[in-house]
């Protein structure tokens, strides 16, 4: 659920399923499902608290960002002609995190004490966490597996985190150190656009796991009305340093990688030009067979050419 802390152990690659096809038809068809389950998700709220026009214009418009970027990142990434189960829960899953942007809009409501509508934040809260655990079994389960519902579930997590982080800092559960937690994958990616050696794949990892649910179960807790400072202050601390150490881990590995990398490939450090990262001239010369021949250097002389053995024929003549 965090960059290199669950989220960025490494790329999925891209698989060749069967049953190919145009996966957008079904991809339109699930997103307005989605939308379906966003309205039935304002519905309820409303009956507790009327919600404002920026409250339901911001559920809106994030979930129009979400559904334009998936129909716009299915076709090339997504080899199968199904949307896939996986990729339906990781959407109700955008839903749910969608009307949580409304609902916390209108944080003062939710703050208020005895307010129905803050055990409502709390319980999709919840159910966009445990959501998270089925999306990855039915992509295995129907072998549907893909980079883009791989990276689909990464952004799902990377909004959840960084609406709990900011609903900690508007309840005053914390000060605004607290954003750190949500805004590492975005600080990430920004970071790899300076350092590719970042990009490098990283291998599973128990610590990362164990992180993301700290990370997930602290910013949940802190939305429990009982949990105030400066107990909410210690929980967020304690997610926070464990997600700082856990990039400090998986930063340092990825950087000697990069380091024995550049040892491999000599002066320079540089692989061949567009090698993938990750990849050295080693392994970019391994890669085109080892039946491959060396061409001699220009102007140098060819070898001798081994002596023929006279034939019966010729012996006979």
């Amino acid at each position: 659920m965090g960059v290199l802390s669950g989220r960025f152990a490494g790329e999925p690659v891209r698989i060749r399923g069967e049953g190919g096809g145009d996966p957008l038809p079904r991809t339109l068809a699930a997103l307005a499902g989605g939308l379906a389950v966003l309205l039935a998700l304002g519905v309820a709220a409303a009956s507790l608290a009327e919600p404002t026009a920026l409250a339901i214009g911001t559920a809106l418009g994030l979930y129009a960002v979400v559904a334009i970027v998936v129909a716009w990142r299915i076709r090339p990434y997504h080899p199968h002609g199904r949307f896939g189960a996986a990729n339906g829960v990781t959407l109700v899953r955008a839903a749910i995190n969608c009307a949580l942007a409304g609902m916390l809009i209108d944080v003062d409501r939710v703050a208020a004490p005895g307010a129905p509508i803050g055990l409502v934040v709390l319980g999709l809260a919840l159910a966009s966490l445990a959501l998270d655990g089925f999306d990855g079994f039915f992509a295995r389960r129907l072998k549907l597996e893909s980079r883009f519902g791989a990276r689909f579930d990464v952004e799902v997590d990377g909004l959840l985190l960084t609406l709990l982080a900011v609903a900690a800092w508007r309840l005053d559960k914390a000060g605004a150190w607290v954003l750190l937690i949500g805004a590492t994958y975005y600080v990430f990616l920004a970071a790899r656009r300076l350092l590719p050696w970042l990009e490098r794949p990283l291998g599973p990892s128990l610590r990362r796991k164990a992180v993301c649910v700290l990370q997930g179960a602290s910013l949940i807790a802190l939305m429990l009305p009982v949990i105030v400072p400066p107990w909410s202050q210690v929980i967020a601390g304690v997610a926070l340093l464990a997600l700082v150490w856990s990039f400090g881990v998986d930063v340092r590995d990825l950087w000697r990688a990069n380091r024995l990398s550049g040892a491999d490939e000599g002066p320079g450090g540089r692989g061949p030009a567009g090698s993938p990262p990750g990849s050295s001239a080693r392994t970019g010369s391994r890669s085109r067979g080892r039946g491959t021949r060396r061409r001699p250097p220009a102007g140098a002389e060819p070898p001798p050419r081994p002596r023929e053995r006279p034939s019966h024929r010729s012996k006979r003549g």
